[in-house]
């Protein structure tokens, strides 16, 4: 049986974007790096399909992948913005999240 899953390699890991099913725990595997700044993502879309990917999880994928590149673009706005976060959280000027108003 095949079953192809999505991923993304990061820091020397591949975070599945979903748990196999009815896989055991030593199956061999194969790995294909895709890099995107050189496939069409109309092929990749295409690609995609054929292999049993939820369309969510290859959307999802992206968007998580547009984040990366825009924090490695920009790290010490990141920085910036993560200091000017925790200053006004210490001077008292944020309030705690609660789901239940969202």
């Amino acid at each position: 049986m095949i079953k192809t899953i999505e991923g993304i390699y990061q820091d020397g890991q591949i975070h599945l974007t979903q748990l196999p099913q009815d896989i055991s725990d030593r199956s061999q595997v194969l790995v294909t790096f895709l890099d995107p700044g050189k496939i069409d993502p109309t092929k990749l879309r295409q690609l995609r399909n054929p292999l049993g990917i939820c369309e969510q999880d290859a959307e999802e994928l992206e968007d998580e992948r547009r984040w990366d590149e825009a924090f490695a673009r920009s790290p010490d706005m990141l920085t910036k913005l993560a200091t000017e976060a925790m200053a006004e959280y210490r001077a008292g000027k944020t309030q705690e999240l609660d789901s239940d108003t969202l």
